[in-house]
């Protein structure tokens, strides 16, 4: 009977001891299980976390790429500007050589119509002495003709 007692005492001194084991292998396991819990909710933060970081650095770069666009675009309107700017300074240019020509052409009808008045006046001084010669000439022919009825009568 000590015998099988010894043996129950020992069997419950293990079974105690396979109790304690376990249980202190259960707080263990739901100590890592709870730290897995944990951990899994702090990666589960973390990804939304870098989700939501990379959506906002996402959003930034697609900004930055609309802004380099912007700047490209603008540095293409300030190139086409500057295109613009020198062709309308080769007009200027342009204009004012054609200005010059237009003015001295001016000048040059000026001049041309001074001379043409100028002969006009000289033709018509020698219409109107013309003139004056071909009267003076009738007047001599007048005279001549009656100078000649009257050597005609005297004959």
């Amino acid at each position: 009977l000590l015998s099988a007692l010894e043996k129950t005492n020992q069997a419950l001194s293990d079974t105690e001891e396979a109790e304690k084991n376990e249980r202190q292998e259960l707080a263990e396991n739901t100590l890592l299980a709870q730290n897995a819990y944990a951990t899994a909710a702090k990666a589960e933060e973390d990804i939304e976390a870098h989700e939501h970081r990379r959506a906002e650095v996402e959003k930034k770069l697609d900004d930055l790429k609309k802004a380099d666009k912007k700047r490209s675009l603008r540095h293409e309107a300030m190139q086409e500007l500057a295109a613009l700017e020198e062709q309308l300074q080769r007009t200027y240019r342009v204009l004012e050589v054609e200005k010059a020509k237009y003015q001295k052409a001016e000048g040059d009808i000026a001049e041309l119509r001074a001379a043409i008045d100028e002969r006009s006046k000289g033709v018509n001084g020698m219409i109107a002495r013309a003139k004056e010669y071909e009267a003076d000439l009738d007047r001599r022919r007048a005279e001549v003709a009656r100078a000649e009825e009257a050597v005609a009568r005297a004959e």
